[in-house]
């Protein structure tokens, strides 16, 4: 497989043997694409066509934009959600970076993808890319998985990734992860759970003492202009400080 095919998921077990019963009867629609004597597009359909002994059609890709290529081909072909969309592209941002550590980035534009990049090549918000980025660093691989599934939105997930391991995993696991999500990131949040990210703690408290930071001010502008004497002997800004 070539790495840019691997931007996008393999089909499950089920949905795999479908498509290889459906190539059995109606033949391979659509060759499988080879670009550097790796599969660019197909990876799916070459498995399928493995299964059940079936010659393969192959074409070579010779173009000058694989991954404009494969996002294509994929993009108009797949019914994905703005959530599988996004973690697409936060696979793209990854891709490139890890290229970028190699003395051969051929297959990749030669300027970094951003995440406004990405976004913009999936039709998505950037915030859904930056949600899909904390999925994929710091989410257990079940709520990986459950996302990619289209399972799970990408936003609830970047919030369940906060949660430990075990609950991630009965997240996954549930019936509705959707739901069961949002549950136990509302419980967290309302128990002030430890697993949650220390430094998101202290910048919530921070706003809340600067909230009443500017309430206090108000109080001393009022008390001060009440005053004849008060705005000679007090500095309103010196005690806000």
């Amino acid at each position: 497989d070539h790495p840019l095919a691997c931007i996008f998921p393999l089909l499950h077990d089920s949905e795999l043997t479908a498509l290889a019963d459906d190539i059995e009867v109606n033949g391979l629609r659509e060759p499988i694409w080879l670009y550097e004597d790796k599969i660019l597009d197909g990876r799916n359909r070459y498995r399928a066509c493995v299964m059940k002994g079936i010659d393969q059609r192959i074409e070579h890709y010779i173009g000058k934009d694989p991954l404009g290529f494969v996002l294509s081909m994929n993009l108009h072909r797949r019914h994905l959600t703005e959530s599988q969309r996004a973690m697409v592209a936060a696979e793209i941002a990854n891709l490139h970076q890890g290229e970028q550590k190699n003395s051969k980035p051929a297959n990749l534009p030669v300027s970094p993808v951003s995440q406004a990049n990405s976004a913009e090549m999936l039709n998505i918000s950037e915030r859904s890319v930056r949600d899909a980025v904390k999925v994929k660093d710091k989410a257990e691989p079940e709520i990986v998985e459950a996302v990619k599934a289209g399972k799970l939105p990408v936003s609830t997930a970047a919030k369940a990734a906060k949660l430990p391991k075990k609950k991630q995993q009965k997240i996954a696991a549930s019936e509705d992860p959707a739901k069961a999500a949002r549950e136990e990131v509302k419980k967290a949040e309302a128990k002030e759970d430890p697993a949650a990210d220390p430094l998101e703690v202290f910048v919530g408290e921070l706003n809340r003492l600067c909230r009443l930071t500017d309430a206090l001010k108000k109080e001393v502008e009022k008390a001060v202009n009440s005053h004849p004497l008060g705005k000679k002997f007090v500095h309103i800004e010196s005690i806000t400080t």
